[in-house]
């Protein structure tokens, strides 16, 4: 069976892995644009070997704050934007670059789904799927959403 990167079977003609195929093109873009937004960015510290990756991602959305006004607790809390700011990135640059090239979106987020919501979803994936860590963090976050809220046929984000 012809399987996507991204993992969803495109070789059903009419399955909705013919769409996703499409989206894995927008799923490169974003990553693109991401990775390199946050390279340049220059903030924090020397980036480790796997930024970009799910580990790192993980990582990034696991830490646990320290005692306030410490050092390690500004690190937690820069850590936990930046987690916030790389998924909340990743769901709307997916759903731009969805809208502006006319494709079929990966995800399709029910009315109400607050951001808090996508970032457990994301989190929540990362934690139950360490088999995947190793890829772009951007492509996970995308399958994290896609399985969670998958769109119905003929419905749009």
């Amino acid at each position: 069976m012809d399987k996507t990167w991204i993992g969803f079977d495109r070789a059903r003609p009419g399955s909705r892995g013919v769409a996703q195929s499409r989206v894995g093109r927008s799923v490169k873009f974003t990553t693109v644009t991401l990775l390199l937004l946050f390279s340049a960015s220059g903030v924090g510290a020397e980036e480790p070997d796997d930024y970009g990756t799910g580990n790192w991602l993980y990582r990034t959305c696991e830490s646990k704050g320290e005692e306030r006004g410490s050092d390690e607790s500004y690190r937690q809390i820069f850590h936990a934007g930046e987690c916030f700011g790389f998924v909340f990135g990743v769901e709307q640059g997916h759903l731009a670059t969805a809208t502006q090239r006319d494709q079929e979106s990966a995800f399709c987020l029910p009315k109400g789904v607050e951001t808090g919501q996508v970032l457990e979803v994301a989190r929540n994936y990362l934690g139950e799927h360490p088999e995947g860590r190793h890829r772009p963090a951007a492509s996970l976050v995308l399958m994290a959403l896609a399985e969670a809220f998958p769109c119905e046929k003929g419905e749009s984000p």
